[in-house]
């Protein structure tokens, strides 16, 4: 008897060891959590073995595993622990019932299994604060669980409790790493490589998906009005706007300061629209100055969307296009959603013998639209449009230039780079020097405007503007090398206003020049580069 008893110790212990080392490997919280019922079973030899986990040190139950040896769904859980077992976390004893005790106790276990004939139950604490319990249920060959078991399955529980904090920890951290730390979504990096899975999977089983780009309207005005922390707020309010909005399966992140993404497994562009409208609608409608116990005030979003395959294979192109709807939602009023296959961008794209179509009009609007699609293509020159036309009609006033001539140089203002959206957008947005090749294609561009807009007979007059803004006051410009007042005045005009506009914007190539570094730049290539006149007047503009 002393020799089987000795051998069975030798076993246990050895179980136990086992039991510890592998629960000391596992770092996965449930596959640990799933570890740790199977060993606990196998330890004292019961029929079964069930871990409950607590809510945050409540008695309210979290989680619950179940080994081999009883169907889990034959379980019926209750939301909490109560009664004796709720005692057994309080005092940290341990609850050994056999079956007469157990017609007593039934109604005090958190769940129900038919037949139970004993039960052995420790308490999972850590510090003052309970984690759980784990049971074992009817030990196999005997009525109850000896003392023996209750000394295995309290020095198991210890060892459980720190493989389950060590294994909380390392979830935690890694949680931490793939997590932004303001909204709790997933942060940029960790979207990058779900992205990348994504295209992987959808490539292998010719499957689908589609992206949207969510970013906040006027939120610089935002934060400049209420103060950065109120903008923090705003993003976590957003932030939770997006989760009750998607799937399960749907991954939200933030993409970076007001922008969040959203990659949406499965879906097509119809139905990505619906989701975007959802999103878009729930935040119009949301009252977050309510919300934040301010005054009652409203964001809204723009959201861009494209959609893999249909509009790129290529993870970097399809962000892009994205990107892209986003822009054009924004220019068309905020507060929408665009698609990019509706986009001119896309249309120029698909129809770029076409163009001309679209100039025969002459309206405005259709101009300003084909000047956005040209802005898009380059990532570093979103809103130059803008920006030189409201340059180069202020010193046309200041010159005090007829109306007609104002107007064209309007129009010329916003087609200037009509002739860049020939050019490969690898080009564009290349972020070292160009090779001698490549600066040609770019230098190439005001003749291709020139060819575009001749096919439109109402913008002949804007032609020479367009054609001739990048040759410089000393004849060593393109295309023609003309030298100065040979220059059109419309030219000359916008050579200037641009090349400020480019000093004080990121290009891939250098970061953006101040205002006063800029206006310096020009006034050392006045009489070389610029028109030395023009270049006073506009510095006194901006002056």
């Amino acid at each position: 008897q002393l020799h089987e008893d000795k051998e069975r110790k030798i076993r246990q212990l050895n179980i136990l060891n086992e039991a510890t080392l592998s629960l000391a490997s596992e770092t996965d919280f449930a596959g640990l959590c799933q570890k740790l019922t199977d060993h606990a079973r196998f330890l004292v030899r019961s029929r079964a073995a069930v871990l409950i986990l607590l809510h945050g040190g409540s008695h309210r139950i979290d989680k619950t595993f179940v080994s081999s040896g009883v169907d889990a769904e034959t379980l019926d859980f209750r939301l909490q622990v109560t009664g004796r077992c709720a005692d057994l976390l309080r005092a940290h004893e341990v609850l050994n019932l056999d079956a007469a005790a157990l017609e007593e106790a039934q109604v005090d276990l958190p769940f129900c299994t038919p037949e139970l004939r004993s039960v052995a139950a420790v308490p999972l604490v850590h510090g003052d604060a309970p984690l759980g319990i784990l049971f074992a249920l009817d030990k196999e060959g005997a009525e109850a669980f000896s003392r023996e078991d209750e000394d295995l399955l309290v020095t198991f529980a210890f060892q459980a409790v720190l493989a389950i904090e060590n294994a909380r920890l390392h979830e935690h951290n890694r949680r931490l790493a793939v997590t932004d730390g303001l909204t709790g979504l997933l942060n940029h990096r960790e979207f990058q490589n779900r992205l990348r899975a994504a295209i992987r999977r959808c490539i292998r089983y010719k499957r689908f998906f589609s992206l949207l780009m969510i970013d906040i309207d006027h939120f610089k005005t935002f934060n400049d009005t209420y103060g950065h922390p109120m903008g923090d707020r705003i993003l976590q309010g957003l932030a939770r706007v997006i989760r009750e909005s998607i799937r399960d399966i749907d991954m939200a992140a933030r993409y970076g300061g007001e922008e969040f993404v959203v990659i949406l497994p499965e879906t097509s562009y119809d139905h990505a629209v619906v989701v975007a409208e959802r999103i878009r609608g729930k935040v119009f409608e949301k009252s977050f100055g309510q919300s934040l116990g301010k005054e009652e005030f409203y964001i809204t979003v723009s959201i861009g969307i494209s959609s893999f395959p249909d509009d790129s294979l290529n993870r970097e192109e399809l962000i892009s296009k994205c990107d892209q709807a986003l822009y054009f939602a924004k220019r068309e009023g905020r507060n929408r959603v665009r698609r990019y296959d509706e986009t001119l961008k896309a249309f120029i794209e698909k129809k770029e013998d076409h163009i001309e179509e679209l100039l025969q009009d002459a309206k405005i609007k259709v101009m300003r639209d084909l000047a956005a699609a040209v802005d898009a293509k380059n990532l570093f020159t979103r809103g130059h449009t803008d920006e030189v036309v409201h340059y180069a009609v202020a010193v046309a006033k200041a010159l005090k230039l007829p109306a007609p001539e104002i107007e064209s140089l309007r129009i010329a203002g916003i087609l200037h780079d009509i002739g860049t959206v020939s050019v490969p957008e690898e080009i564009l947005n290349k972020p070292g020097p160009l090779t001698p090749e490549e600066q040609r294609i770019i230098q190439g561009h005001p003749q291709l405007g020139e060819m575009i807009l001749r096919k439109a007979s109402r913008l002949e007059s804007i032609i020479p503007a367009i054609l001739y803004h990048h040759e410089r006051w000393d004849g060593t410009g393109y295309p023609n090398g003309l030298k100065g007042k040979e220059i059109p005045l419309l030219a000359r005009i916008l050579a200037v206003v641009e090349a400020y506009q480019a000093m004080v914007s990121d290009r891939p190539y250098r970061r953006r020049l101040s205002k006063e570094q800029a206006l310096a730049e020009l006034q050392k290539s006045a009489g070389t580069q610029f028109d030395p006149e023009l270049v006073r007047t506009f510095v006194g503009l901006l002056a």
